[in-house]
């Protein structure tokens, strides 16, 4: 972008500070109101364990699980103290590291001349950005640490800084590798500081030679890459997902759910943003594509996970808030049906799925206009108290909604259902160990104090058996060193499939057993019946007992053993 002194010095803050108000009320208020959400509602997501578990691991087994890029080392070694005092404790960090998002990409809009305070409240009120910092979702951390980066290139005197962070990025979230190449693009052509492009390169460089000499592997990084290139075979995530109207109207959907205020965007002019500007419109048409074409066209494991869209929301922000010499007002008439018509796309991705977000869509872009028309009045302090209510009010907005969708979403009533199942077993006959597939029966457990937590023992799915033999060095040994500490911590202890084939009793123990082909391709629904008793079926999971005594070693009675990757875990 072209700043206000053309000699590239650093341009001049605003008058007395004020760009710090709007920006810290915003980030503080979210991480305050999230805070004691978690006291509300507790969204349990197996991508929020996913990511509080590599965290632990890396503490556990730093070598092996530094070099395992699926861990995303970087944003695993951020959240690591957090991980290792708990869960919770876990979810207070990714709380305070969505705030420090939202204040970060404040700052830089505001230095840049635009208003930093809209962008901040743009992020905040985003429904998947509020979903994620309430999960746990790594994804929070790429924003804060992309935010933090078009920080330090706003304020243009930390080239050693803004290049670590740019060149380390990919390593926070590996989808981010498309907003480092762009921020890196906008430098090479704009700021053309050494400093920045020798640290920019300063982590990759690291990284690849110490991993050459941990790996024994020149080419190590596309050996053992972050994610698998195509999904593993027959992948019934993935082997459904063909071009259909259907796929228009969801990913509507997505976009309505991760920024309410983007029919706004038909407003903005493409030019006269600057440099940076026009980086930003090129990092979201581009990533726009990568996360409706990816998925459709099996490229890496990239599904259509709202997390992902997380990637968008800075450009998106930025755009909306950012200055511009060619912008003119809009007409209230045509705010309102510009407003209206971005409502009616978002409620035609399905009003029985998706109608509870109707009136957000609606409300959003109006709010927009409403809050800039206010923001003109120099009253500061009425300003951020206004800036605090409405962020806390969308807040609750929000929470209210998610705590609707996970009364009624069939998954949790299942798990609510199991967890008093097994509470009734426990409290009459006494249980052992409890098998399942499922990710967050342990969690939840975990969450409501049960003394049967430590009991559960995760069947890990073919998926999982599949992805961690691919990803991970079988001949320096990193593959055994990871499961060695992955499986005490995995959904429970996780019990890999070659173990389970030399159990021969399964006397007082418990299979809860949900509905999923990944499963059912190394246990078939025959090989359940021959190891226990069904006793209960309701919704998409069914509960066995366990028998006292099998004829045979359980992989002798019909598990699907055949491939090197299911025998992997087993052998020396």
């Amino acid at each position: 972008m072209k700043f206000p002194n053309q000699n590239h010095e650093t341009p001049p803050t605003t008058a007395g500070g004020r760009f710090l108000t709007g920006p810290l009320v915003i980030s503080s208020s979210f991480t305050l109101a999230t805070l004691l959400g978690m006291f509300v509602i507790r969204l349990h997501d197996d991508e929020g364990m996913l990511a509080y578990q590599f965290a632990q691991v890396l503490f556990k087994e730093p070598l092996a699980a530094w070099f395992f890029q699926k861990l995303r080392p970087i944003g695993s070694l951020l959240m690591a103290p957090w991980a290792m005092t708990g869960f919770t404790v876990f979810l207070i960090g990714q709380k305070i590291w969505a705030g420090l998002g939202i204040y970060f990409l404040g700052l830089a809009v505001d230095r840049l001349g635009g208003k930093g305070w809209l962008a901040s409240l743009i992020v905040a009120s985003s429904p998947m950005y509020v979903v994620s910092s309430m999960a746990g979702h790594a994804n929070i951390q790429g924003v804060a640490i992309a935010a933090l980066a078009m920080a330090l290139l706003a304020y243009r005197k930390f080239p050693w800084g803004a290049g670590l962070l740019v060149g380390l990025l990919p390593w926070v979230r590996y989808e981010y590798v498309f907003f480092s190449a762009v921020l890196a693009g906008y430098a090479l052509f704009e700021w053309r500081r050494p400093g920045f492009f020798i640290a920019c390169a300063a982590f990759p460089l690291f990284y690849l030679l110490t991993g050459m000499m941990y790996h024994e592997d020149f080419f190590w990084m596309a050996h053992y890459p972050p994610s698998l290139i195509t999904p593993e075979p027959d992948s019934e995530a993935f082997v459904n997902i063909s071009w259909s109207f259907n796929i228009f109207e969801d990913n509507i959907f997505r976009l309505s759910f991760l920024c309410p205020f983007w029919p706004l965007l038909a407003i903005r002019p493409l030019r006269g943003h600057g440099l940076l500007g026009k980086s930003m419109w090129l990092l979201l048409a581009s990533c726009l594509a990568i996360l409706i074409f990816f998925p459709l066209f099996k490229i890496f494991k990239f599904d259509y996970s709202l997390r992902y869209w997380l990637l968008i929301l800075i450009p998106c922000a930025f755009l909306l808030a950012a200055p511009s010499k060619h912008a003119r007002p809009l007409p209230w008439l045509g705010a309102f049906l510009l407003a209206a018509s971005g409502a009616i796309v978002g409620a035609m991705s399905g009003a029985s799925d998706h109608f509870a977000f109707t009136l957000l869509i609606v409300s959003a872009p109006l709010a927009y206009l409403l809050i800039v028309n206010f923001a003109a009045q120099r009253k500061r302090i009425l300003r951020a108290a206004l800036l605090g209510l409405l962020v806390v009010a969308g807040l609750c907005s929000n929470l209210e909604v998610l705590a609707n969708i996970r009364k009624t979403t069939p998954a949790d009533s299942d798990h609510k259902s199991a967890l008093a199942w097994l509470e009734e077993k426990s409290g009459n006959d006494g249980l052992r160990d409890i098998y399942t597939n499922s990710h967050m029966l342990q969690a939840l457990l975990d969450d409501a104090d049960s003394p049967l937590a430590p009991h559960v023992k995760y069947l890990a799915q073919y998926d999982v058996h599949y992805e961690l033999y691919h990803l991970l060095n079988k001949a320096n040994g990193q593959y055994k060193t990871f499961l060695g500490a992955f499986a005490p911590i995995l959904n429970g202890h996780a019990v890999w499939a070659c173990r389970l084939a030399n159990y021969k009793s399964f006397a007082n123990d418990v299979f809860i057993i949900f509905d999923d082909n990944r499963f059912n391709r190394i246990y078939p629904p025959a090989f359940i019946k021959q190891i226990a008793d069904p006793v209960k079926r309701t919704g998409s999971y069914q509960i066995f007992v366990g028998k006292a005594a099998l004829p045979k070693p359980a992989g002798e009675l019909g598990m699907r053993l055949e491939s090197d990757l299911l025998a992997g875990p087993c052998k020396p």
